[in-house]
């Protein structure tokens, strides 16, 4: 298996997993909508369901836009670095560092929530960190399956 295989692989399970977040989510709002307007009532965990959903929508969309190369794009930097190979694996070498920090800062954070309940999802506060650990983990990959792509150009 190719590099450039991994990358579709992931870029294609990505968006898959984005897809189905984004209509798993607006289902549940409607579905809050609709029973706490027309039937007066709701379910207590959807607003904590919602909000950790929304959270693995971003985390999971960052490694995927930094794949495509789309992430934050300025348009004066890709022009500036052009098709610079060195340009971009500098980029993605700090991409790396930077996700490598951030798991570490999450892993903190999860430690520290660990004490709180949610009690409307019967765990700890710690779970609305797992979008973001898992998000700089695939960022990690992505940034090197980039840096090891045969693409030398955005």
């Amino acid at each position: 298996m190719t590099v450039d295989t991994c990358r579709l692989g992931l870029s294609r399970s990505l968006r898959l997993c984005l897809g189905l977040l984004i209509i798993a989510l607006i289902g549940l709002e409607v579905a809050q909508v609709v029973l706490r307007y027309f039937l007066a009532t709701g379910v207590s965990w959807g607003r904590d369901v919602s909000t950790l959903m929304m959270f693995a929508i971003a985390w999971l969309g960052a490694p995927l836009l930094w794949l495509d190369r789309r992430h934050l794009a300025v348009d004066l930097l890709p022009d500036a670095i052009g098709q610079s190979r060195a340009w971009n694996a500098a980029l993605d070498l700090l991409v790396m560092a930077a996700a490598l920090a951030l798991l570490i800062v999450t892993r903190t954070a999860m430690g520290n929530f660990a004490f709180i309940d949610l009690p409307a999802l019967g765990t700890s506060a710690a779970i609305k960190f797992w979008p973001m650990a898992v998000g700089a983990g695939l960022l990690l990959l992505a940034g090197g399956l980039n840096l090891m792509s045969s693409r030398s150009s955005p």
